[in-house]
């Protein structure tokens, strides 16, 4: 919560966080429950906006469970947190329940069900819904007058088309600028006003190994193919399937450099392709270093 608050004093914008229940290796060693923490770090703030990604797939949320967490933060803050990423999951999170791992067919369709069933209840409806998910006379006795929008998350320019069927905005994740390109014009076919925002992994350090060592120690598992990010079920798993990532490889999914204004440069590329908003992920630990030379030396210069 400290870094937000840092965060806002730099002059960041907002604050966008995972729905994890458990952390990508075990040395990452920490994963608190997303809706408390936003809930006390907008309570710490004055300004910074909030979000987060998670998956009312009915693993460990039930759709009317979600909608519930989202009408009760937008009742309590209003436009600070105005929207909230729906995405179909990973097993790492939603595992853990008990309930089986579907493919990923059926886990897009639950995603498609669960939009829908939220968005009526955010809207004052009382819903009855039998499909891949049940909800049951289900009704928001809290709700905000203005509802958080429903952002979708997409990896791939299939899934922003499938999600550009129901979603108020797009998130999307790709290290690779042409790859970015196809998943910005698949969801501008149906949502051609709608904001697209964009999560950037970079690393920045003092110096080019520092950057290059904190990116290969807490990012590598993200060398993985996308099975193997979708699949695996524990820490464990992850780090020993990383075991064999080549320190160098981590570049593929990491924009690493020390300098300045060389990530200035990679995030005006993104900029010019139509993103809207830009989600910065600094994969080290040394989250105070960025947020203070990021919020003096990148944040003005992008803006300018």
């Amino acid at each position: 919560m400290g870094y937000a608050v840092q965060a806002e004093d730099a002059g960041w914008d907002a604050v966008f966080s995972s729905d994890h229940i458990q952390p990508w290796s075990p040395e990452q060693g920490q994963s608190g429950f997303v809706w408390a923490w936003i809930g006390a770090a907008l309570q710490a703030t004055r300004r910074v906006q909030f979000s987060c990604i998670t998956v009312p797939g009915g693993w460990r949320y039930p759709p009317a469970v979600s909608a519930q967490a989202i009408a009760t933060l937008g009742e309590l803050f209003g436009h600070r947190f105005p929207h909230v990423v729906l995405g179909s999951g990973e097993a790492l999170n939603e595992c853990v329940v008990g309930a089986g791992w579907p493919s990923k067919d059926l886990r897009a369709a639950r995603l498609d069900e669960a939009a829908m069933v939220i968005r009526r209840l955010l809207a004052g409806e009382q819903v009855t819904h039998s499909g891949e998910l049940k909800t049951e006379n289900a009704r928001l006795w809290s709700r905000p007058s203005v509802a958080p929008k429903l952002f979708g998350a997409a990896l791939t320019a299939a899934t922003a088309a499938r999600v550009s069927t129901w979603a108020d905005g797009l998130v999307m994740a790709s290290p690779d600028l042409g790859a970015m390109k196809e998943i910005v014009a698949a969801f501008r076919r149906a949502r051609p006003h709608e904001p697209i925002h964009a999560k950037i992994d970079l690393s920045w350090a003092p110096t080019e190994s520092d950057a290059l060592d904190q990116a290969y120690e807490q990012w590598r598992m993200h060398c993985l193919d996308r099975d193997s990010l979708h699949n695996l079920r524990t820490p464990e798993e992850f780090e020993q399937a990383a075991r064999d990532v080549e320190r160098d490889e981590i570049r593929r999914v990491v924009l690493v450099s020390s300098d300045l204004a060389q990530h200035v440069r990679w995030l005006r590329e993104r900029i010019e392709m139509g993103i809207t908003c830009l989600d910065l992920h600094n994969v080290g630990r040394n989250q105070e270093e960025f947020i203070r030379a990021f919020g003096a030396g990148v944040l003005p210069v992008l803006r300018s």
